[in-house]
């Protein structure tokens, strides 16, 4: 069930590119949205309320498929202009540490052995961002990368070490 209307978050985004733009905010980057979320986005221009540049990150959970590919690279595609870029996707590595699902390199005070856990192994992480960078040009173009990786606990930093290592992507320098 969502939380709120979309008039009710239609209104919050409202109040909030109102603000941004008014402490004089030019370029927003809303970290996490789902593709039928860019319609509050577009709501907001349609009313004169887009100001501020968006930069909307497309999030990525694991088991996106192939099809998902297709729609954010159409998304992409779609939300391309000075006031609005759609892109880069968001992956996690893992969670974050108020809830205890950071991966830590030691245990959590008073957890026992407890140290969070990852979302994928490094390898298949490393393998899924080399994936991004070679199936969505249009993100890479724009981005340099497609994937906009999260891993707040830092355990385990052998996944994006071998997606560094991979060197950068087709057609772009370091």
């Amino acid at each position: 069930m969502p939380w709120a209307s979309p008039d009710r978050q239609g209104g919050r985004l409202a109040k909030s590119l109102d603000d941004a733009i008014g402490y004089g905010i030019t370029t927003v980057v809303e970290p996490q949205n789902s593709l039928d979320g860019l319609a509050l986005f577009e709501r907001a221009r349609a009313e004169g309320r887009l100001r501020s540049r968006i930069v909307a990150a497309l999030f990525h959970p694991r088991g996106t498929g192939d099809a998902d590919l297709d729609d954010f690279a159409a998304t992409a595609e779609r939300y391309a202009d000075d006031r609005l870029r759609a892109g880069p996707l968001k992956l996690y590595m893992d969670d974050v540490a108020e809830p205890r699902t950071a991966a830590l390199l030691e245990p959590y005070a008073g957890c026992g052995r407890h140290r969070g856990g990852t979302f994928y192994p490094a390898e298949e992480f490393a393998e899924l961002l080399a994936k991004l960078d070679a199936r969505l040009p249009v993100l890479r173009a724009r981005h340099g990368r497609p994937g906009h990786p999260y891993r707040p606990g830092r355990r385990d930093p052998r996944a994006l070490r071998a997606w560094a290592a991979r060197g950068p992507p087709p057609g772009r320098a370091r």
